[in-house]
């Protein structure tokens, strides 16, 4: 007997159909749990931006036109019974592949930028297991439909997938990657893929379809030694803290580029942007301070060593709390508070007021998060800002005369157009500020000597002629793009 559509095998039944419908849902969950794993793989490198999420959905979706189409093909040529499980130790293959290679490759196609990058390495590395993937359903379909059953088989085919599928979301979403990461999420998506075609292919099995699963074994090679005093991937970053010269950095989701830092033993200053916040704490004499984005707390140990200032920080990300209460010093209590949730949906209940609110949230990579970006969110701030308060932010360094750095102060001055800039950072006041009392002050502090030479290189941003972004219209990601290529 053959399997070809000339001479159709009878459908399955019994136990080779549940086998068949596990595959089904197996196949899946590992759509999903591999676009999951490759948007947290490639952000680092390309940013979370909507050009990188975009650029993976399609990547997915185009590999599942082109494996349904094939699979379709195939099954009527080759028949439904082998060739689903052979398909998935195709994209087990694939799969492992890319968890072994992505830290050599992907910084390769960086190189491309991060618009030609995301599609060079979202191509390369979803769509042929993708291919595999989207393959199983039709052959499925024909290994279990009878031809008087084919509308009922295939609707429940298709359904079988989509429950997959919603099940390998939630799982990776909300347990495998937040606590066992990246690698291992990956890793049991392959092995799932191997025990099920295996289970598949039990009876008939030949030693040549073993040979698929051959680069499935990669992963158990152990992964390079880890060069950080810790790592974790959390819900929302992968996390480093790295120790060079004396100093602790935090790495946030690429390996260049830090998002805390331990203060300098000698100065207590940081030498980094961190100490415009302290200046703008200091110029205003700050009282009560608000720390968007607090990452390990860098910013909120500085204010607190050489103020008197009550702190509240808030980060979307506990677990970099826990990194800066581990290895940065960080100290909480109730005059140093950390709230863990997203800046503008805090803004949005709190009613409380701030002197100064210092806005860090790049996530550790060069872009912009773009609901915190734009006219709305900046007069919310305005709203907690205290009268004679100001806020200061840290601006794009790769941003210089760009159109994404004068829309960016177009659009703060939209709220707040008292705007001094200094180095790449910005200092934004409610009112007006009178200079000589700022001055004053500034000579006053112990550190006044110190941050006198950020103080005189502020310049005040003049009226610019540029449409503000705004949460309807903010196409940010197109304006750092062009920005990061350069003129």
């Amino acid at each position: 007997m053959t399997e070809r559509g000339s001479d159709p095998l009878p459908p399955l039944r019994g136990g080779p159909r549940r086998i068949a419908l596990i595959a089904c849902a197996v196949t899946g969950a590992a759509v999903l749990a591999a676009e999951l794993i490759a948007f947290r793989a490639l952000a680092p490198h390309f940013g979370s931006s909507i050009y990188t999420a975009g650029i993976i959905i399609n990547a997915v979706l185009a590999g599942l036109a082109l494996g349904y189409a094939v699979g379709g093909l195939a099954a009527d040529r080759l028949g439904g019974r082998r060739l689903p499980y052979l398909l998935m130790l195709a994209a087990a293959s694939c799969l492992a592949i890319f968890l072994v290679s992505q830290h050599v490759l992907l910084p390769l196609a960086a190189e491309l930028g991060p618009i030609a990058g995301a599609a060079a390495a979202a191509v390369g590395f979803l769509v042929p297991p993708m291919i595999a993937l989207g393959a199983v359903p039709p052959c499925l379909v024909r290994a279990l439909a009878s031809p008087e059953r084919i509308g009922a088989v295939s609707g429940m085919i298709f359904a079988v997938s989509t429950v997959g599928s919603i099940a390998g979301g939630v799982a990776t979403t909300f347990w495998l990657i937040p606590y066992l990461g990246v690698r291992a999420t990956g890793a049991i998506s392959v092995l799932l893929l191997l025990l099920t075609a295996g289970l598949g292919l039990w009876r008939g099995a030949r030693p040549r379809d073993a040979a698929l699963a051959l680069p499935c074994l990669l992963l158990l090679l152990p992964a390079a030694p880890a060069q950080a005093l810790y790592e974790v991937d959390s819900r929302y970053n992968h996390i480093a803290v790295l120790e060079r010269d004396g100093t602790r950095y935090l790495m946030l989701n690429q390996p260049d580029g830090f998002h805390s830092m331990s203060l300098d033993p000698d100065t207590g200053l940081t030498g980094e942007y961190y100490d415009a916040a302290l200046l703008a704490a200091v110029l205003i004499g700050a009282e009560d301070v608000l720390i968007l984005g607090n990452g390990a707390g860098t910013a909120m140990r500085l204010i607190a060593a050489h103020t008197g200032a009550r702190i509240d920080g808030v980060e979307l990300d506990p677990e970099l709390t826990r990194a800066g209460q581990a290895f940065f010093d960080l100290q909480l209590d109730a005059r140093r508070r950390v709230f863990h949730e997203d800046a503008r949906s805090w803004l949005a209940r709190s009613d409380r007021r701030y002197d100064l609110i210092f806005l860090d949230v790049y996530a550790g990579s060069p872009f912009i998060p773009f609901h915190l970006a734009t006219e709305e969110s900046f007069a919310l701030i305005r709203e907690h800002l205290a009268p004679g308060g100001a806020l200061v932010m840290n601006l794009p360094s790769y941003a210089g005369g760009s159109e994404l750095l004068k829309r960016l102060l177009a659009t703060v001055g939209a709220a707040l157009p008292a705007r001094y800039v200094t180095g790449h950072m910005l200092l934004a006041f409610r009112e007006p500020p009178e200079l000589p009392e700022l001055g004053a002050r500034l000579q006053a502090h112990p550190l006044g000597a110190a941050l006198t030479p950020l103080a005189a290189g502020m310049q005040r941003v003049p009226a610019l002629d540029a449409p503000p972004l705004t949460d309807d219209r903010s196409p940010i990601e197109a304006l750092e793009a062009r920005a990061l290529s350069g003129p």
